[in-house]
């Protein structure tokens, strides 16, 4: 294998688990854990290869429709997560990021990936980045409403605002 032609970001949007568990004459739940066990190898597997950024599309800002059952099973599975994977995370040098709005979580999952964030924050190895309560629209109204905010507080002057700015302005700036 060429480690040069490796993409330095890969991208995963994690659909399809409830289905799956349909499919075999599962709940939806089980899904969802057999979703997180693929992740754990994918993860573990980027990090060797050395890229540099893995992006998880774990949880829209569409996903708090879902029945009040998956919902819960999904927050009480990113609990379990954060508890089970931390430590192997941090040793191997994996900064954790969470894109998204963490203020909608749930107070014992706000806790648990700002905790997860701090613990890792100068890990210098693969950046994981975790869409957790994201929306893109929500994400660029984010950004446009931090905008505004420099303009008005006079750090930025509105005519200048370039395409820089706005990136960022993003969730995902510096990567």
């Amino acid at each position: 294998m060429k480690f040069e032609r490796l993409p330095k970001h890969v991208a995963i949007i994690m659909d399809g688990n409830g289905r799956w568990a349909q499919q075999h004459s599962l709940q939806i739940a089980l899904g969802h854990q057999a979703g997180v066990e693929s992740l754990r190898a994918i993860i573990r597997e980027s990090s060797d290869l050395g890229i540099d950024t893995l992006s998880l599309y774990a949880f829209s800002t569409e996903n708090w429709r879902r029945s009040a059952a998956e919902v819960s099973a999904l927050m009480s599975l990113l609990l379990r997560y954060f508890a089970s994977e931390i430590d192997e995370l941090d040793q191997k040098n994996v900064r954790i990021r969470i894109l998204g709005d963490k203020a909608g979580l749930p107070e014992p999952q706000r806790l648990a990936v700002t905790q997860a964030e701090e613990r890792t924050k100068g890990n210098t190895g693969l950046n994981l980045c975790i869409a957790l309560n994201y929306g893109g629209r929500q994400e660029i109204l984010r950004a446009a409403r931090l905008l505004a905010e420099r303009v008005r507080d006079g750090q930025l002057d509105a005519e200048m605002i370039d395409e820089e700015d706005f990136s960022q302005a993003l969730y995902t700036a510096g990567l």
